[in-house]
C-alpha cells in the first residue's frame, strides 16, 4: 500500500480480521491494486466472496473484471 503507512504485518492482521476497522477498506485497496496473484498471498478466493457485497461497490473500474473473474470459477466448481 503505496499511499499508506501500513507494513505488510499490518495489512495482513486487518485481512485476516474481519472486525478489524479497516478489513473493508484494505480488501478494497488491495483487490483495485495489486496484481491478482499478489491479491492471493493475502486473500484466499472464498474469503473474497464472503466480503463481496461489502467490497465490491468501491472497486471502481477493477469490479468488472472481479465479477468476471469469480464467476467464472463458480462456472467451474472452483468456488461456491
Amino acid at each position: 500500500m503505496w499511499d499508506r503507512a501500513v507494513t505488510d504485518e499490518m495489512l495482513r492482521a486487518a485481512l485476516a480480521d474481519p472486525d478489524h476497522p479497516h478489513h473493508v477498506d484494505y480488501m478494497r485497496v488491495l483487490l483495485r491494486e495489486a496484481l491478482p496473484s499478489e491479491v492471493w498471498t493475502y486473500v484466499s478466493p472464498e474469503a473474497v466472496v464472503a466480503e463481496w457485497d461489502s467490497i465490491s461497490p468501491g472497486l471502481g473500474r477493477r469490479r468488472a473484471f472481479w465479477e468476471w473473474l469469480l464467476n467464472a470459477w463458480r462456472e467451474r466448481g472452483y468456488l461456491k
